[in-house]
């Protein structure tokens, strides 16, 4: 449907709801007046009524004289004789009249259908004044006591004939009638006059299609100065933006394709001073970059001739602020942006910020437009976008390649760890460790020395890669002295000589050595602050053995030497010596509770007769299953030796 035919029928639809509205607000005004008029001519009829029944009780000994009250009702109630006297449209159709009690005194009726009801219910007393209107019989009914003093005793009831509905009736469609004629007139006036009035929509109509089919060159004529030429004007005006806009998008489009392909910082930092100088014209351009995001920012690109100096504050305030900084002609700061000849906008992405752009002066002194505000507001929020992806792009390039290096130093460690385990006649010897990081500083061997074995277990303070390269010096020196000396307290002594002055002052390394005879089935332990040995005898019976020791790094050197002390201990057929790290008794579940030295040794023993790399599997997995969903706080080395 076309827009003229469209208001044509709007307007019409409002003629006729606003003539119906009118029609039916007077007609009910006048229905109103009519029933008032009607309902106070019966009261008066009623009054009259009661009034000659309350002096007829009065004089005929109080009570009602039923063939008195019939002539004086049918005959000379508000009649007057004569023809000139006009008889009184309100006479009553029936009267009843009903003692306290309710029974009926006296009926009178002169039309069939109204009967009275012998007795009225005590709900229905009409003790005050009732009045309404009965549609069904079109009669007025009037009721209420027939004193008010209580001087004449009961209750009166009377109708009234009404016209009252006919009369509506008559009302209602009169002033349809001249509704109707006056909506007529006013529909055809309205439709002269708004097909005058619509040709310039038509022609606007006709050209904005044609824009719509690609036609931007579409200009249509103005012949008033009336809104309808504004209209056309604003048509003008905004056909000639969109071409504008339309370039504009496209260079919009094909910079934030440049810039969003672009991954390198520094690339990009210059990709965005060109941008912005290109698409403003500004005789500067100078990009502040916050690296991180939230640290001061600094200047990262800039190009063009700076007018008046550096004014680095603008930037630095929109930056803090982040809301866009203004100067006007008189060099005063604002955040109104009407008549700006600089601006700074802050880089952001929702509440992150991770810059500025400041913006100098136009060429040929143009001031800085709402359009071109708006389009530098897109641009640097492009511009924050790209940064963050930048950003985002270079740390994830950064943890892949840590990544990547921790992966290569697990394997390295991983290494250094024993392999395969040593095959020694009457004993099965079994190792895993496991680190909380990539790396560790947990570290278990077993070394040859000589005609004996020596199974060492050791654990450098922290976590990490520090702790892994300390761990790393202990295997390499702990190998070169075991070629040198076949006492393993002259090894420890031997490493911690060369590896204190070089530790720092918040580190320390724990170590312990069991160097067993396979023949003799003699062991020799030694402990260097490590955690204690748990022995499970044959039978059952849990050992901890305990030597005196100190962790290197700890104390000087001979104070070291002074408290390190050997133990030996017998090597019985059945007997399983676990070695294992703090990882494993101070391994906390999610309630805090720590493993403790009592839970692992039950462990120990109950998985005592398991063969033991069996046995190490389900020790690693009962501490795994206490620590439950928690994270592993710790490595976890374990080192379990068994004599046949």
């Amino acid at each position: 449907m076309r827009f003229a035919h469209k208001i044509l029928l709007h307007s019409f639809a409002l003629i006729l709801a606003a003539g119906l509205g009118i029609t039916l607000v007077t007609a009910h005004q006048f229905q109103t007046h009519l029933y008032a008029r009607e309902f106070d001519s019966a009261f008066t009829a009623y009054l009259a009524g009661v009034n000659y029944l309350a002096a007829h009780y009065k004089t005929k000994d109080s009570r009602f004289v039923r063939s008195t009250l019939n002539f004086v009702l049918h005959e000379k109630f508000l009649r007057m004789e004569g023809p000139d006297y006009p008889v009184v449209s309100h006479q009553p159709k029936a009267l009843w009249v009903y003692d306290p009690d309710g029974h009926l005194l006296y009926e009178y009726s002169t039309d069939p259908a109204l009967t009275a009801m012998a007795r009225l219910a005590p709900a229905d007393f009409p003790v005050r004044f009732q009045q309404g209107y009965r549609k069904e019989s079109r009669m007025i009914r009037m009721a209420g006591p027939l004193s008010t003093d209580g001087s004449v005793p009961g209750f009166v009831v009377m109708y009234f004939p009404s016209e009252i509905e006919a009369e509506s009736r008559a009302l209602y469609r009169q002033s349809f009638t001249v509704m109707g004629l006056i909506c007529l007139i006013a529909i055809v006036l309205s439709y002269l006059f708004a097909r005058r009035a619509l040709r310039p929509i038509e022609a606007l109509t006709r050209a904005a299609r044609k824009v719509h089919d690609g036609d931007l060159e579409q200009q249509v004529p103005v012949t008033t100065n009336d809104e309808i030429g504004l209209l056309g004007e604003t048509f003008n005006e905004m056909i000639s933006s969109l071409v504008r806009r339309i370039a504009l998008m496209h260079r919009l489009q094909e910079w934030t394709v440049r810039i969003s392909k672009q991954f390198e910082s520094e690339d990009l930092f210059e990709d965005l001073v060109e941008m912005f100088c290109r698409m403003t014209q500004a005789s500067f351009v100078r990009l502040y970059i916050s690296q991180p995001a939230g640290t001061p920012v600094r200047l990262a690109g800039e190009r063009g001739i700076r007018a008046g100096g550096e004014r680095t504050g603008m930037a630095r305030r929109a930056y803090e602020t982040g809301r866009s900084q203004y100067r006007v002609a008189d060099g005063v700061i604002s955040e109104e942006g009407a008549h700006a000849q600089e601006m700074a906008v802050a880089l952001a992405v929702g509440s992150k910020r991770w810059g500025a752009i400041h913006l100098g002066p136009r060429a040929k002194g143009e001031l800085y437009t709402e359009e071109t505000i708006g389009m530098v507001e897109t641009l640097a929020r492009h511009t924050a976008m790209a940064i963050e992806n930048t950003q985002l792009y270079e740390a994830e390039a950064e943890r892949d390649r840590v990544q990547q290096e921790m992966k290569w130093a697990r394997d390295i460690q991983q290494s250094l760890l024993p392999r395969i385990m040593p095959e020694v006649s009457g004993y099965q010897i079994f190792g895993v460790s496991v680190s909380a990081l990539e790396v560790g500083g947990d570290y278990f061997d077993i070394v040859p020395i000589g005609d004996q074995w020596s199974c060492i277990i050791g654990d450098v303070s922290g976590k990490g890669v520090p702790a892994a390269m300390i761990m790393s010096i202990v295997r390499s020196l702990i190998h070169t002295y075991s070629e040198m000396a076949s006492d393993p307290r002259e090894v420890i002594c031997r490493v911690n000589r060369k590896l204190t002055p070089d530790l720092e002052a918040e580190m320390f390394v724990t170590l312990s050595a069991l160097t067993f005879d396979p023949v003799s089935h003699r062991a020799t332990v030694v402990r260097a602050g490590h955690e204690p040995f748990f022995l499970v005898r044959a039978n059952g019976e849990l050992e901890r053995l305990q030597p005196p020791g100190t962790a290197m790094g700890l104390t000087d050197v001979p104070l070291f030497e002074e408290l390190l002390e050997t133990t030996s201990i017998a090597f019985d057929p059945g007997d399983v010596l676990v070695l294992f790290t703090d990882g494993i008794t101070e391994a906390q579940n999610r309630e805090g509770v720590e493993l403790g030295y009592d839970r692992f040794a039950a462990m120990a023993q109950a998985h005592a007769k398991l063969p033991v790399p069996e046995m190490v599997a389900a020790l690693v997995k009962d501490v795994q299953d206490f620590i439950g969903g928690a994270a592993q706080a710790d490595d976890i080395t374990l080192l379990v030796i068994r004599r046949e």
